[in-house]
């Protein structure tokens, strides 16, 4: 693997996801208190916040008054700057959640699958349905999580010896990523008896843009039942 020398753009890099990583930890935090936590200078911090302010990813959300001075700038990550979507397929339906950044689910829609047999379509439908519902465009989604019965092939990916669902087989995870131009994973639950998909977060590409996402789900139950519910976690280098 290629290593990248220390240059100003690969350090700028590293210092906008440090302080991207913390708003989404902690909130809303001042320049100082990013400089701080992070170990930036406050210029330094400065730089990193308004670049990322310039990308839209965060925003000033208030002002925090000091003993002395002007009042300081309370910065905090755009929800709306990503979401992702995960699904939990079953042959009788479909699940489908909708989560933005912060970790907010705004949706969670199920659908039938109404003996729908191509993975493709099928997953399509689904996520344009909870898009819909969740007014978010299905472009601005940027990363699949979905879980199914059968066994996840740690190499590939695919999905395998999944008894209940023949149609997805090796292949499938290959044709999805193809068809929602987007990264997308299969997992399968550990828990007995659950599909929800459990993704750890993972290590960042080196050089990729500040904007780690990955998604986990955890179970949950409520007085009606069980099912899925996403998360967004953000990715750790390290």
């Amino acid at each position: 693997m290629a290593v990248r020398p220390g240059t100003p753009s690969l350090l700028r890099e590293i210092n906008d996801r440090a302080a991207l990583e913390l708003l989404l930890a902690e909130g809303a935090l001042t320049r100082s208190q990013v400089g701080e936590r992070t170990g930036l200078s406050k210029v330094t911090a400065s730089q990193a916040l308004t670049r990322l302010e310039e990308r839209g990813l965060v925003t000033v959300t208030g002002q925090q008054a000091g003993g002395r001075g002007p009042s300081a700038a309370v910065y905090a990550v755009v929800p709306s700057s990503a979401y992702v979507a995960g699904l939990d397929v079953a042959p009788e339906a479909v699940t489908t959640g909708v989560a933005d950044v912060t970790g907010s689910v705004l949706t969670e829609v199920t659908v039938d699958p109404n003996g729908a047999s191509n993975p493709v379509e099928l997953v399509r439908n689904a996520v344009s349905t909870a898009c819909r519902s969740a007014r978010v465009r299905a472009g601005q989604l940027r990363a699949f999580v979905i879980g199914t019965g059968g066994m996840v092939d740690p190499r590939s990916g695919d999905v395998r010896l999944s008894v209940n669902m023949p149609d997805w087989h090796e292949g499938v995870l290959d044709a999805l990523r193809s068809d929602l131009r987007r990264p997308v994973r299969s997992a399968t639950c550990r828990s007995p008896g659950c599909r929800c998909p459990r993704i750890s977060p993972t290590r960042p590409r080196a050089g990729s843009a500040p904007w780690p996402t990955a998604v986990r789900s955890g179970c949950w139950r409520s007085g009606t039942g069980s099912g899925p519910r996403w998360l967004v976690r953000r990715s750790r280098p390290g």
